[in-house]
């Protein structure tokens, strides 16, 4: 005898927020398309204009064991950098980037930059990402266009 029961799955606390007039996929959809003809999407009025500061949120991430990625090869670490994005389980409300600069001391610095689906980075999104990092609010939407289109970066792995 089996036993069929469905198991019920908790539903996201962000599935509940009231709905949004930004969408996310609309603003992942332009990032792609607007980024092979000119490098501020994020600082043009269609963006700024249409931001929804209630229902997200933009974040920057820096990793607090930047001392992992010394001394490793390159291929190494960018590989590293990949994994994290990999594990990023919440892609429906979030889209952001890592980028990976080298620094004066021959070792590396992570940062990133995201946009947030709420008020706040929170775990069912980031999953361990989330811990492993200090995580400040950003509330210059320009500063984005520097993030994902800056040239001091040696990797950038986007999270679409």
């Amino acid at each position: 005898m089996t036993d069929n029961y469905e198991e019920k799955k908790e539903k996201n606390h962000l599935d509940l927020m009231s709905r949004s007039p930004m969408s996310l996929d609309e603003c992942k959809r332009e990032y792609n398309n607007h980024k092979k003809t000119d490098m501020t999407y994020f600082s043009t009025p269609q963006f700024v204009d249409n931001f929804d500061h209630d229902g997200y949120s933009v974040f920057k991430s820096e990793y607090i064991y930047n001392s992992e990625f010394k001394g490793r090869a390159d291929y190494i670490n960018f590989n590293s950098v990949s994994g994290f994005i990999q594990e990023i389980t919440g892609r429906k409300y979030t889209m952001g980037t890592l980028n990976l600069e080298k620094n004066e001391n021959d070792g590396y610095k992570l940062t990133g930059y995201w946009i947030i689906r709420g008020s706040e980075p929170v775990k069912e999104i980031f999953s361990d990402f989330l811990n492993d990092n200090t995580w400040s609010e950003i509330t210059d939407l320009s500063e984005l266009d520097k993030a994902f289109y800056g040239e001091n970066v040696v990797f950038r792995s986007v999270c679409l």
